[in-house]
């Protein structure tokens, strides 16, 4: 891009600091949205959503690079724009499909996982936790495959059950068995690795039953509601 980028203002104030650790701003924003009218709402998406998938992409020079109220790395207001970018699009539309957040891509559950993980190392500890918080996601299937729906939590969100034909894109009805070789070991080593504490934490717990039943990680018994009880 030869062009300075045209959200040079709203990135040099949205760069810097998820929105969700203070809510009340999240909430003044959705007022003032919702007095846009439907019309206005739907434009702000589209704009909003151009921004996002724009972002990645950008390395050119932006005009308020010197705006800095405190030092972050490159990577972390990268990740706080986005993560703003997102909430702002669901404050003006409800809620947003992965589809939509990647258009140009059939693997957008991979996608959103990778935005997922960058977030998470690069939001801090208060900010990613008030982001996991704030947002509630739908796991979804239809005839093109997996995706992924994301919505502001209004305090009635409940982490569904995980579905492991879901989780292992299996469309087909019927149980199932899925085998990982060394499952337990490799997520050992990536937990010891990343050092974190919840993580260290799970490991913890879970290592006794893991010792006693190694096949309790390695094969993954699928059943499909209809068929299996």
């Amino acid at each position: 891009m030869t062009d300075a980028p045209v959200d040079d203002l709203l990135h040099a104030l949205l760069s810097h600091t998820v929105l969700t650790v203070r809510a009340p701003v999240l909430a003044f924003l959705t007022e003032r949205l919702d007095t846009r009218g439907e019309d206005g709402r739907r434009a702000w998406t589209q704009v909003l959503l151009g921004l996002f998938r724009q972002a990645p992409y950008v390395t050119a020079a932006r005009r308020y690079d010197t705006y800095r109220p405190r030092p972050l790395r490159v990577t972390a207001r990268y990740a706080a724009y986005e993560a703003n970018l997102l909430l702002l699009t669901i404050c003006a539309a409800g809620e947003v499909s992965a589809r939509s957040l990647y258009p140009d891509t059939t693997e957008v559950v991979e996608a959103w996982r990778a935005q997922v993980r960058l977030w998470r190392s690069q939001l801090g500890k208060e900010g990613w936790q008030s982001m996991a918080d704030w947002l509630a996601l739908d796991r979804r299937r239809d005839d093109q495959g997996r995706y992924v729906v994301v919505s502001r939590d209004d305090g009635t969100f409940v982490v569904s059950p995980v579905d492991l034909h879901w989780t292992y894109d299996r469309d087909q009805p019927g149980p199932f068995v899925h085998v990982v070789t060394d499952l337990g070991a490799r997520s050992a080593r990536g937990v010891h690795l990343e050092c974190g504490v919840a993580d260290d934490t799970l490991r913890h717990a879970l290592e006794p039953l893991v010792e006693r039943l190694p096949s309790a990680l390695e094969q993954m018994v699928g059943r499909w509601p209809d068929v299996m009880p």
